[in-house]
């Protein structure tokens, strides 16, 4: 009960200002409105992408921009002094959203997933509020053996 949260409202005793969370604000910000949706599972432009994963990789919301969707690739990598191809995802990960957490994710059966935290490399400042983050599997690549990766962004 902060009094620099209430306001006069005519003849009424006040309201009571919640601020908004970061998510609010950018919904806001971004011309989304209040009704559903604006909703963090709703899909605004349509576009397959739900509006909570366009906040968490600094997208627009109202633009369909699948470029900005994670990247997986393969990336040779030196480890303990042996260099092999790595399954990598790229990512962009919004900085000023420490509501949101970021887990890549891998598997070799699709059911089964593990969280993976071997970063390669540093962010790279996207220069939008966002860095780009690229992490590896644990395993190389071998001849035989499938692996998948994918990107599980969780609001708290």
């Amino acid at each position: 009960d902060n009094p620099a949260n209430w306001q006069g409202a005519g003849a009424s005793p006040g309201s009571h200002q919640t601020p908004a969370t970061p998510y609010g604000a950018w919904a806001a910000a971004s011309g989304l409105g209040a009704g559903p949706q604006a909703q963090p599972f709703a899909d605004f432009e349509l576009d397959g992408i739900v509006n909570l994963l366009e906040f968490a990789l600094g997208s627009d919301p109202t633009a369909r921009d699948l470029a900005l969707l994670p990247q997986a690739g393969i990336r040779s990598v030196e480890v303990n002094g042996q260099t092999a191809g790595y399954l990598t995802l790229t990512y962009r990960k919004r900085r000023n959203a420490p509501s949101l957490s970021y887990t890549v994710e891998v598997s070799s059966d699709l059911s089964s997933w593990q969280p993976t935290s071997h970063q390669v490399g540093p962010p790279e400042d996207n220069g939008d509020g966002t860095d780009s983050v690229t992490m590896r599997d644990l395993q190389p690549i071998a001849a035989g053996v499938r692996r998948f990766i994918r990107l599980a962004i969780a609001e708290q």
